[in-house]
């Protein structure tokens, strides 16, 4: 019976550890999501402001500002688990920036719609994440506390925007 008992400990330990090494890649994951997105919304801000008169672009100027707040704590959150920030949006943000980059040349409008489009997935991306159990309490208090509330900010500045063209 002690024969057995220990390659039943060391198994359930192992277990743990596998279980423990998930979680911390889901983690990973999850924080590397969002950091793409605030990557992504920062790049797109940089391309509706860049090389031409933008009405109300000090409004936009201080919602990148916003995204570029939301990416430095992201990147020490990553830090802090011992993983290595990505520093690109990836794919989405390519295909956010062609959309946007089409919009920018069809007008304010249509580049302040786009704007909103991406602020409102952030806002999902947010509300979805402050959800998930598994995020460590730090950073769901921020998600919470400034993320959620900043993005819903940005989604009510846009339409105010909006409305006024």
């Amino acid at each position: 019976p002690a024969a057995t008992a220990a390659p039943c400990v060391a198994s359930a330990a192992a277990a743990r550890q596998l279980d423990l090494q998930r979680m911390a890649n889901t983690i990973e994951d999850e924080l590397q999501r969002l950091l793409r997105g605030e990557i992504s919304a920062a790049e797109t801000y940089t391309q509706v402001l860049g090389g031409r008169e933008v009405p109300n672009a000090h409004v936009l100027r201080e919602m990148q500002q916003d995204h570029g707040r939301a990416i430095r704590f992201l990147r020490e959150q990553l830090q802090a688990r011992g993983a290595e920030p990505t520093s690109s949006s990836g794919v989405w943000g390519y295909f956010t920036r062609m959309v946007e980059g089409g919009a920018v040349m069809l007008g304010d409008k249509p580049a302040l719609l786009a704007l909103r489009e991406g602020e409102q997935r952030g806002l999902q991306d947010y509300t979805n994440a402050a959800q998930q159990q598994y995020l460590p309490m730090e950073a769901r208090q921020f998600i919470e506390r400034e993320l959620l509330p900043t993005q819903q900010r940005h989604v009510t500045t846009l339409d105010r925007l909006l409305e006024s063209m």
